[in-house]
């Protein structure tokens, strides 16, 4: 499990800046299949609402297409309710 970085997670306006350099770094391994997964922790702050949902669609779009599974640790007790779903 790698952790990805957190301008993916708490600062995301730089998002785009890490993408490639992280996918770089990890691609030995995923070319290896020693990449099991990611992980993403998210903060406090990071609360359910639209843009966050969005984001959360970007980062998984963003490994999906690469066959990289994401872990997310949300840590905002909005993220825990029976009306969230996920797939």
């Amino acid at each position: 499990m790698v952790k990805v970085p957190k301008e993916m997670t708490h600062e995301r306006e730089k998002f785009d800046s890490v993408l490639q350099p992280f996918t770089d770094g990890v691609a030995p391994l995923v070319a290896a299949g020693q990449l099991g997964d990611l992980l993403a922790q998210f903060p406090y702050s990071f609360k359910i609402n639209p843009p966050a949902l969005d984001h959360l669609k970007r980062l998984a779009g963003e490994f999906a297409h690469r066959d990289v599974p994401i872990n997310v640790e949300f840590r905002h007790t909005s993220w825990y309710d029976e009306t969230v779903h996920w797939r």
